[in-house]
Formats: structure tokens, sequence, C-alpha cells
């Protein structure tokens, strides 16, 4: 059966994300991405960032200082704007096959650095009904209150919707409020996955 609406997440999912690629840079080979990522998820700077609470030179400055990297606040916030590489191939094409079919929202863990730039990539107003940045809405995924919030939108029971996302976290934590959720990474699993729950994916143009 058709959900009454998809949610997606976009970082990883449907937009490519070229984050720390001067990690060694950054850290003078302090750090390898394996270890600075769990850092920068659990990071209070990001939270604050991410939940609209400071703006983009602050983060920096805040960013520079708990990561302690070897570059000024102004050169870490210049190579922060340019981690969103583009679309996944395919991925804008997929969207509008999809929303041939269910009604779309995205969901997404952003900043007011990266919530325009992600917006007009995107077209977000015409390819989603709804679009939920983080920076907007005050809570940040995993919390259970970001997951409320977009159900309170959204209007459907949880098992009604369908949330795809690439962080297992975010997942886990949908999948608790009885949201139907998978763990996918890039445009072309998420296509997989969704042409063999919706066959009907096959035909859509």
């Amino acid at each position: 059966m058709k959900p009454a609406w998809i949610v997606l997440d976009m970082g990883g999912v449907l937009v490519q994300v070229d984050a720390g690629r001067r990690l060694d840079t950054w850290t003078a080979g302090r750090l390898k991405a394996e270890e600075f990522w769990p850092m920068w998820l659990a990071s209070p700077a990001v939270k604050r960032f991410e939940t609209g609470l400071t703006d983009g030179p602050d983060f920096a400055r805040e960013a520079v200082a708990e990561f302690g990297l070897e570059l000024s606040p102004e050169e870490f916030l210049t190579d922060f704007e340019g981690w969103l590489t583009g679309p996944y191939p395919g991925a804008l094409d997929l969207l509008d096959r999809l929303a041939s079919l269910v009604p779309l929202a995205c969901f997404s863990n952003s900043s007011c650095v990266h919530w325009p730039i992600l917006e007009a990539m995107f077209d977000c107003k015409r390819r989603f009904r709804h679009s939920f940045a983080t920076c907007a809405m005050g809570v940040l995924k995993p919390d259970p209150a970001a997951f409320a919030l977009v159900l309170e939108t959204l209007a459907s029971p949880p098992g009604s919707v369908w949330f795809f996302d690439d962080n297992r976290i975010n997942v886990e934590a949908a999948r608790s409020l009885g949201i139907q959720a998978w763990l996918v990474k890039g445009a072309q699993e998420l296509q997989e996955t969704l042409e063999a729950l919706l066959p009907e994916m096959q035909n859509a143009s």
C-alpha cells in the first residue's frame, strides 16, 4: 500500500556532501574522518548552529576552537559553504517521478548557510509539499521532538509515513515513533529501495 507521505533526508541521500575534504590539513593529520564525524554530530557548536541559535561567523569561530582546526574562522566558513557539491546523479529525475505517485517532504539537519543553497538546488517549493529544515524548527534529528513536529505538520499517522535517511541513528529514531524508515546512501540506493517498495515507480514518468 502506498504511504500517505514520503519524507526524505537531503545530505547523503539526495545531495552529495564533500565534507572535510581537507580534514588532514585542518587538523594537521591529528584526526581521521572516522574520528571527526562522530565529534561533529555530537558537537555543541554544530547543534546550536543547525537549530538556528548562531549565525555563520559565530559558528565558524566556535567550530575552529572546538575542533582545534588549523585554519581561520573565515577560511573554515568559506570551505563549509562549499560542502554541498550538487545533487547525486539522477536525484532530480527521481524526485519528479516519485512526486507523481506520492506527496513528498524533505527533512534535513541544516543550517542558515546550507539551507538556502539546498532550496535553490532542488527547487524545494516545487518538488516538496513540505520542507523541514532544523535551523527553522529549532530541534535536530534524531530528537523525537523533531519527528513529532514533522508528523504534526503532515497530519498523518506515523505508520503511513515513509522516511529515508543515510544516518542509522535517525532511522532508528523514526522507527521508535512508528514511522516506517529505511537506511539509504545516495540517490541510486534510494531509487532501488523505492522501486522494490513501489513497483509502479518502474512506469512513473
